[in-house]
C-alpha cells in the first residue's frame, strides 16, 4: 500500500484486530470493571495450584479442573459449610462454617512448565480479618495442590492490583512473569481446545413479564430440488497457534468527515498501515490519519466486516454500495458473515 499525499477531510482511526481466543488479555478492560465493582475491605484472594505429583502434566490439570468444574465446586463448598458428628457427645458439631459470598471471580494463568494456577477474588460478609477464610478450611475443599489466601490491604493497594492488571494481563507484579498469559505448548495444536481465560458468579435470570418473539430462522430454496431448507452454520475449529498467527493480520477502522462516520474491519494488516502511512498515535482510539481517496479506496476494497455506518457518506456510501451488492451475491453465508 503505497503512501498517499493527496489527503482530504476523511479522517481515519485505526487499531489492529486481535483474535478472540489471544491470551494477549484483549478483554482486560472488561474484568477491570467487573473487578472495581468488588467491596476491597471484603475480599478474599486466593491462588489455587495443582500438585505435579498428583496430576503428570499441564494438560491433564487443566481438563481435570475444567471438566469437573471443581472451582464452582469450591466455592460452593465455601458457602455450605461442613458440620462431623460427635460421637462422644453424640451431637453434630460445625466443623467449618459456611461463608457468605456475595461474589467471586477466578483468573487463569500459567507456570512456565505448562501448569496452571488461579487467582480466584472473592467477596464476603465480614471485613478485614474478620472475614478471613483459613488455610484448613481452603485446603479441606482443595486438596490437589497448594493454596494461598491473601488479604487487600486498603483502597490503594486494591487500585495497584487491578491497575497493575489492566497493564499487564496478570496479577503478579514482578519482571519475567508475561509467561502467565501466554499458552502453554501443549494447548497451541489442538482444534477442539477451547480454554476460558476467566468465569465469575453467574447472573440471576430475570424474570421476564412479556414474551419474547424469536425471529424465524432464514430459509433458502434449493434451485435444482426446488426444496425449501434453513442452511446449517459452519464452525471452523482452529488450533490457537493457527489463531495466534491472525493475530494483527486484520485493522478495524472509524472513516469520519463531519457529515458520515463508518467502523468497520479490513483485511489489510495493521503493522503495513502504520508503516506505509503518515499519521499519529492517540491514547484510547488508535492510529489517526487523513485518508486520500485513493487510500480510502484500498481500505473499502478490503472490506471483511461493517460494523455500521451513518450519515451523508458520498462517494463512500456510492463504494459500500458496490461492496455490498457484491457480497450479496456471493450468497446469503457471505453476506451475513458481513452483515451479521
Amino acid at each position: 500500500m503505497a503512501r498517499s499525499t493527496d489527503c482530504i477531510a476523511q479522517k481515519v482511526k485505526c487499531f489492529s484486530v486481535w483474535c478472540s481466543s489471544c491470551f494477549k488479555q484483549i478483554h482486560a478492560p472488561k474484568h477491570f470493571n467487573k473487578l472495581r465493582k468488588f467491596d476491597p475491605k471484603r475480599i478474599r484472594q486466593i491462588v489455587l495450584t495443582l500438585d505435579r505429583k498428583k496430576i503428570e502434566t499441564g494438560a491433564l490439570a487443566w481438563q481435570y479442573v475444567n471438566d469437573h468444574k471443581l472451582i464452582p465446586g469450591f466455592i460452593r463448598n465455601l458457602q455450605r459449610g461442613k458440620k462431623v458428628f460427635n460421637k462422644k457427645t453424640g451431637t453434630w458439631e460445625v466443623l467449618y462454617p459456611p461463608i457468605k459470598i456475595s461474589n467471586w471471580m477466578w483468573f487463569l494463568e500459567w507456570h512456565k512448565d505448562g501448569y496452571p494456577h488461579w487467582h480466584l477474588f472473592i467477596e464476603v460478609e465480614k471485613a478485614g480479618k474478620a472475614g478471613m477464610i483459613g488455610g484448613d478450611h481452603i485446603r479441606h475443599y482443595w486438596d490437589i495442590g497448594r493454596v494461598r489466601e491473601s488479604y487487600i490491604r486498603d483502597k490503594k493497594h486494591w487500585n495497584f492490583l487491578t491497575g497493575y492488571f489492566l497493564k499487564h494481563g496478570y496479577f503478579y507484579h514482578k519482571k519475567g512473569k508475561d509467561h502467565q498469559t501466554k499458552l502453554p505448548k501443549w494447548a497451541l495444536n489442538d482444534i477442539h481446545l477451547k480454554i476460558r481465560r476467566t468465569g465469575r458468579k453467574a447472573k440471576a435470570r430475570a424474570e421476564h413479564s412479556e414474551l419474547k418473539v424469536i425471529p424465524p430462522k432464514p430459509q433458502l430454496i434449493d434451485p435444482i430440488t426446488g426444496e425449501i431448507f434453513t442452511p446449517k452454520r459452519r464452525v471452523k475449529q482452529t488450533a490457537y497457534k493457527v489463531l495466534f498467527k491472525k493475530c494483527g493480520s486484520q485493522t478495524r477502522v472509524t472513516i469520519s468527515n463531519g457529515r458520515m462516520v463508518f467502523i468497520g474491519t479490513t483485511n489489510i494488516p495493521y503493522k503495513e498501515i502504520r508503516d506505509t502511512v503518515t499519521g499519529a498515535y492517540q491514547e484510547k482510539l488508535g492510529y489517526t490519519f487523513n485518508a486520500s481517496n485513493k487510500l480510502l479506496d484500498i481500505i473499502i476494497k478490503n472490506l471483511v466486516r461493517v460494523e455500521y455506518y451513518n450519515g451523508d457518506l458520498g462517494k463512500i456510501g456510492q463504494r459500500l454500495n458496490r461492496w455490498e451488492y457484491y457480497r450479496m451475491r456471493q450468497g446469503e453465508d457471505a453476506y451475513k458473515c458481513v452483515y451479521g
